[in-house]
């Protein structure tokens, strides 16, 4: 799929429809979903997050993790397409997810990964990388991905962003699954 975006009000609802499409999917059974995102400095990856993390429900102000590597979000209410309406209330009501408002959503955990710092994919695995990537629920997005591009599953969603001038942009998504 590949759009073209002149603010970033249009960036982030490519962002927003993308979030859609994968919590609409079914994934690979007991693998996180993982999204790459691709693009000089400036080329709007950020801006694309500000987008994603609002069609999650995250209130928080998205910057990009340049310094501290990684941020992890939970996230409140993103609902399974999987499951209708009177599943997904019964599965809300059951007494053994009493506490957890989380039962039948697509996704737990947003975690934002800037990988532009990191010299080796020893310092991604520090980070609980391998172990993340085992969580279904987790929705995980990095950029600059090829800075460890060996620890990047091939069944990876690639977002690109080419820069045409102040405000436009070309976004091209890959899915490789």
């Amino acid at each position: 799929m590949e759009v073209e975006t002149h603010n970033p009000e249009e960036t982030q609802a490519v962002a927003a429809e993308l979030v859609a499409r994968l919590a609409a999917r079914q994934g690979i059974m007991g693998t996180a979903t993982v999204v790459t995102l691709s693009g000089e400095l400036g080329a709007g990856k950020t801006t694309f997050m500000q987008g994603v993390a609002r069609a999650l429900g995250v209130d928080a102000h998205i910057t990009s993790p340049t310094f501290v590597i990684q941020k992890t979000y939970d996230l409140a209410r993103v609902p399974d397409p999987s499951l209708d309406q009177h599943e997904a209330t019964h599965t809300d009501a059951h007494e053994d997810n009493a506490g957890d408002d989380r039962a039948g959503l697509a996704f737990d955990r947003m975690i934002h990964i800037d990988a532009y710092r990191l010299e080796s994919t020893l310092e991604l695995a520090s980070l609980g990388w391998y172990e993340q990537l085992t969580n279904p629920k987790n929705i995980i997005f990095m950029e600059w991905p090829e800075m460890v591009a060996s620890a990047v599953p091939d069944r990876a969603i690639e977002v690109r962003f080419e820069v045409h001038d102040e405000t436009g942009r070309t976004i091209t998504i890959t899915d490789f699954s």
